[in-house]
């Protein structure tokens, strides 16, 4: 189809060469191509070669319903080749392209590996039987003939093979039906079983706080305790509450606010350039904005996330926080890099993240800050945004992305910005937080914490000791494969009833107690604070803040412990934790008790872990809330986004001194677990860190590995929290109904 008729080519034109020259004299005339291309609906629209500009002026032509596709990454895509690859042959395939599979594999070795248990046992997953064609072009059309193909399919399961048909039960009644769609949204799925096990169909404790957050729209009151103890739709339904939204405060919180306990970790460690710690996220977007629109998008989230607005005081008492009234400075700075090459424009993304590091101050405010930047193509438009890790956790930036993009398509439709109602604030739970520390539930608690501090644990061994500060400070990272992550997130919760956390802390205790005579481990986890809350007044599914809890935990194993009694051990250590840990801030800097607080500040864990569950890549909208009407999402933008790392030399913590040896952090992208190992380089060879995290990864194999072949008696007594027997009766019981059955 000629750019410069707008009709098809004839075979004259093909063969004149004074045609071709013309090609670069006269106006292009995409549009008018475009509608005749557009004549067929069934026309699959594929770019061949790198980039999107074909893409991106097809997706401007008005009513272009066609599937557009493109053959290679763009070199933006923080993404491999054979994955980008792969997904769009995915895509044509299931347009109905016939893709020759056999020629795309002819290079590769195969393996035989056993198929993931859980989707394939039951039929919802199997791709029907279908003698359907699909026309994929016209023969009109000169030098395309028609052709049919028939849409792949496999075959049924035999008589012969097990039934899984009555695990199948649809929702039946409406809180049923609510809950299933919102696990269908968050977790992917195209259809749930009401007997479906939360906790092996993917779902996570970071995941909860989503499904509590969207229970709440919907009317539904719920906890993310709930969601632990009754993992089923089935039983779930029968404990959510049918309740209007909560009446928490829609106006502009002001005034003076409680520090939290995390606050208070983090600003006690007087770093040299406070307002210098944040994370940086990078927002690569496929389409064109407006900058007036985009600041006033972000006016509106200032206004409507109260914690966006806090700042911070040093007085004579200590660190004083302030929630204040929104200012009239503007959010977005417009930077304009046309003509920078690639490797241009990254560099200057570091060091403008740098630079609005600097420009972030804990005093004035506001702790947020965004960068608009026009690389001289509508193709993608990319959005530098900075955020204060004291106002805004991992959970927060969710909501923000979702909210920025709520505001911003309602600006460019005319209509007023809607995004919904307010949930708890963040001062009302950090006041709530203050009268929680004088309570007796977190009184009878002193005993447990100090009791860690009576326990033996292995101290990590150091290459060369010297000052840990964050001028010496490594990375080194692990992944696992896709299938390796599908088993970690669906098998072995299946298999073991142990959530991924408590697996990978599980491989983390067995890779650096290897050897050791203790193979005990204290450890400083970080865990969603949110998920600790069950007060029936309090609702922080939407709220914008820094919830993040931090406690220490000994985790302890016998010597030669099998993988399974590994973990058994240490996921019942973790779940016998006093309300997820959230009493231990408590405790140490709200109780008041200035001996308890002492002797806790005494437990000084080498290693800190974290598990931030999927990392946000892409975002869609999640399922259709109050505020977000059917138009608006139909209109939805997927964002791709990626975090940015500072230049080391210019990193803002470099005369901060570190509390840990190592610093672990566990998450989803793309598919894949990757763990960073951070660690300091004055300390630790990089060869030492290598080798703890190779042993760390063949653990999680060894886990991945067992799975297929499961010890019946992987339950705990955690399993069953009501039965109250001990693990040598439940062990008991359950060899009995092996035997039995």
């Amino acid at each position: 189809m000629p750019n410069v008729t707008g009709t098809w080519i004839t075979p004259a034109e093909a063969t004149d060469p004074s045609y071709w020259a013309m090609h670069l004299r006269q106006t292009v005339r995409f549009s008018e191509g475009m509608a005749e291309l557009r004549q067929v609906p069934e026309r699959i629209f594929l770019e061949v070669g790198p980039g999107r500009t074909l893409s991106t002026l097809t997706r401007k032509q008005k009513g272009v319903e066609q599937t557009i596709v493109c053959s290679l990454r763009h070199p933006q895509d923080n993404v491999s080749d054979v994955r980008f690859l792969l997904n769009t042959l995915g895509r044509l395939w299931l347009e109905g392209v016939q893709v020759n599979w056999w020629g795309f594999y002819t290079h590769e070795q195969r393996h035989r590996i056993p198929l993931p248990t859980y989707p394939f046992e039951r039929k919802r997953y199997w791709v029907e039987p279908s003698k359907q064609t699909f026309a994929v072009a016209a023969s009109s059309e000169p030098g395309f003939p028609e052709q049919a193909v028939e849409a792949p399919s496999l075959a049924q399961p035999t008589d012969t093979q097990r039934s899984w048909e009555q695990d199948e039960v649809a929702p039946r009644n409406d809180i049923e039906q609510k809950i299933a769609d919102i696990w269908q949204n968050v977790l992917g799925l195209q259809q749930v079983s009401v007997y479906d096990n939360f906790f092996e169909v993917g779902g996570d404790s970071v995941v909860s706080v989503q499904v509590v957050a969207l229970a709440n729209q919907v009317g539904l009151k719920l906890t993310p305790q709930q969601l632990f103890e009754h993992p089923t739709i089935a039983a779930l339904a029968t404990v959510a509450q049918i309740v209007p939204t909560l009446q928490a405060e829609q106006g502009l919180v002001t005034g003076p606010v409680p520090l939290t306990p995390i606050q208070y970790e983090f600003l006690e460690q007087n770093l040299a350039d406070t307002h210098h710690w944040h994370p940086t996220i990078l927002l690569e977007i496929e389409q064109s904005l407006d900058p007036v629109l985009l600041e006033e998008a972000l006016q509106h989230l200032l206004r409507h996330h109260d914690a966006l607005r806090l700042t911070f005081s040093q007085q004579e008492a200590g660190w004083q926080q302030m929630n204040i009234d929104p200012k009239a400075v503007a959010l977005v700075k417009h930077l304009d890099w046309t003509g920078l090459s690639e490797a241009a424009q990254k560099e200057a993304i570091e060091a403008t993240a740098v630079e609005l590091q600097a420009g972030l101050n804990l005093v004035s405010g506001p702790l947020i800050s965004v960068v608009f930047v026009d690389g001289g193509t509508e193709e993608v438009t990319r959005l530098l945004w900075i955020i204060h890790t004291l106002v805004a956790d991992s959970v927060s930036w969710r909501i923000l992305l979702e909210d920025l993009q709520v505001a911003y398509q309602q600006l460019s439709q005319g209509q007023t910005v809607q995004l919904g109602p307010k949930t708890t604030s963040f001062k009302y739970w950090s006041e709530c937080l203050q009268t929680y520390a004088k309570s007796t539930q977190v009184a009878s608690e002193v005993d447990y914490w100090l009791s860690l501090s009576r326990q033996p644990f292995a101290e990590l061994p150091v290459d060369h000791p010297a000052e840990a500060n964050e001028v010496s400070v490594g990375t080194v990272s692990i992944a696992l494969t896709d299938q390796e992550t599908y088993s970690l997130l669906h098998e072995i919760p299946s298999v073991y009833k142990a959530q991924p956390e408590e697996v990978l802390l599980t491989a983390l205790l067995q890779a650096l107690t290897t050897g050791s005579e203790a193979r005990s481990l204290l450890v400083n986890l970080e865990s969603q604070g949110r998920a600790a809350t069950n007060h029936a007044d309090i609702d922080l599914s939407r709220t914008v803040g820094q919830f993040t809890t931090v406690f220490p935990i000994r985790l302890a194993i016998k010597q030669g412990a099998s993988l399974g009694e590994a973990l058994k051990t240490v996921k019942e250590q973790l779940r016998s934790v006093p309300n997820q840990g959230l009493g231990y801030g408590a405790l140490r800097y709200l109780h008041g008790q200035q001996e308890v607080s002492e002797q806790l500040q005494k437990l000084q864990p080498e290693v800190s872990f974290s598990y931030l569950g999927e990392r946000v890549q892409t975002l869609p909208m999640a399922a259709p809330a109050s505020h977000i009407t059917e138009e608006e999402t139909s209109h939805n933008q997927a964002y791709s986004l990626k975090t940015i790392q500072p230049p080391r030399n210019s990193s803002s913590s470099l005369q901060a001194a570190r509390p840990y040896l190592l610093e672990i952090s566990g998450y989803i992208t793309g598919d894949q677990l990757q763990v960073d190992w951070k660690y300091r380089e004055n300390l630790h060879h990089r060869s030492t860190i290598r080798d703890w995290s190779q042993q760390f990864a063949q653990k999680l194999r060894s886990f991945i590995k067992a799975a297929q072949s499961p010890d019946p008696d992987s339950y705990t007594t955690s399993d069953f929290g009501a039965a109250k027997m001990s693990q040598k009766d439940l062990s008991k019981l359950l060899s009995q109904i092996h035997k039995s059955s």
